[in-house]
This record gives structure tokens, C-alpha cells and sequence, in this order.
């Protein structure tokens, strides 16, 4: 129960959010998640979560999101207890550098493997100096374009999770299910700020990643 402590004491609120607000108290949900009735686990309820606009250059705002606790609690329960395979999926990837780590101490529960833009520059001199072509795309609006039943899919590969799509035996449809509990049941996107969407985020980058290695040779680093 450790990680699910972790993501509840410093990973549910977005790091945007003045230090004032803080949830160090929901650890103890962790630590009494034995006690909790059944209904506080139950699946088939939906919620939605609160907005949290942050400005940005120009008129533009960065959208993000404060989910139902509860609903943010299964899905950490779930990441907790299934970290092993998650883990072993997103390691797939030999050309992520946004791997999301753990870290007993410090603001956040979760932090990508390299955390700073600055970190990258010894990784981007070393795939330039080997080429003579620099090719740099970005993926437009990544968390509000996830589609939570591509998650099942970058875990098990899209044809099981088709023929298995009710099968909840499987752990991509159970994080398919939390994260639709998160948003009213929407299956379009994943809440931008709390840090178990970066590791969701990860699963689904991981099977891009090994996808396009399949068919192109790649030096380089996302």
C-alpha cells in the first residue's frame, strides 16, 4: 500500500496549486483501506471532478483537473496493486526519458525519470552527433485526446482487449474502468495534475514507442 499512500499524500493535487493546499492527511485512507466498507470500493459509480485553469502565454489556459478522491482512490489502488506488470510494460520503451519514478521523499509521489528539460541536453547531443537529419514532432493535446479504452489495448494488444473488452480479470480494463469513473463515465481523455496520469499516460506511450521501434531504427528520445 505504499505507492497508493504516496499518490494520495503528494500525488493527487496538481503541482500548480499553491503549496496551501496539501493531502498529506488522505495517507491514512492507505493505511485503513482494510476498514473501509465495500461501497467505498465499488466500480460502478461514476463521478466528475473539479477544473483548475492555469494561465498561459497569450489567452490560452492549461486545464487541469482535481478528481472525485474516491474515484482517484481506486485508481491508485489499482496502480498500487499491479505495479509490478505496469512497470515491466512502460520499461519497454528504450527511448522514453519520462519513465515515471517513485521517490519516498520530496513534493511529488511521482517524477519522470528525467525531470528537467535541461537533463536532456547530454541525450539530444548524443543522437544529433550521429545524424544529419533532425526530425522533432510533439503529440497535440496528448491527455485530452487518450482514449481510455486504448489503454487495455497498449497493455494486451488491441485484438484481446476486444475479445475480452468485459473481462475485468484483465488490468487494462480495470484501469480503463477506474479512469472512466474519474469523468462521468467519458472515455475521452485522462485528468491533467495528478501524478497517476503520468503513469497512465506512460502505458500508452511505451506501446507507441515499441510499435515505431518495430519499424523504424531510432536515435533519438522522447
Amino acid at each position: 500500500m505504499k505507492k497508493l499512500r504516496d499518490l494520495l499524500g503528494r500525488g493527487y493535487f496538481p503541482r500548480e496549486l499553491p503549496p496551501v493546499f496539501d493531502t498529506t492527511s488522505m495517507r491514512r485512507v492507505a493505511t485503513r483501506a482494510s476498514a473501509a466498507p465495500p461501497s467505498f470500493w465499488a466500480t460502478g459509480r461514476t463521478s466528475q471532478g473539479c477544473q483548475h485553469n492555469v494561465p498561459r502565454s497569450g489567452p490560452l489556459r492549461r486545464p487541469l483537473a482535481i478528481p472525485n478522491p474516491i474515484a482517484y482512490t481506486n485508481l491508485c489502488k489499482e496502480i498500487d496493486a499491479s505495479w509490478r506488470p505496469i512497470s515491466a510494460h512502460i520499461a519497454k520503451s528504450t527511448i522514453s526519458k519520462s519513465i515515471p519514478k517513485f521517490y519516498t521523499a520530496g513534493a511529488r509521489a511521482v517524477l519522470p525519470q528525467v525531470p528537467n528539460q535541461a537533463d536532456l541536453v547530454p541525450f539530444r547531443a548524443a543522437g544529433r552527433a550521429a545524424g544529419k537529419t533532425i526530425l522533432h514532432t510533439d503529440v497535440s493535446r496528448f491527455y485530452n485526446s487518450i482514449y481510455t479504452h486504448s489503454i487495455p489495448w497498449a497493455l494486451h494488444s488491441k485484438l484481446i482487449a476486444k475479445q475480452r473488452r468485459r473481462d475485468y480479470g484483465l488490468l487494462g480494463n480495470r484501469l480503463d474502468r477506474a479512469l472512466r469513473n474519474m469523468q462521468d463515465g467519458q472515455t475521452m481523455g485522462i485528468a491533467i495534475g495528478p501524478d497517476a496520469s503520468l503513469i497512465v499516460s506512460e502505458i500508452v506511450l511505451a506501446a507507441v514507442d515499441e510499435s515505431f521501434q518495430r519499424s523504424v531504427r531510432v536515435r533519438g528520445l522522447r
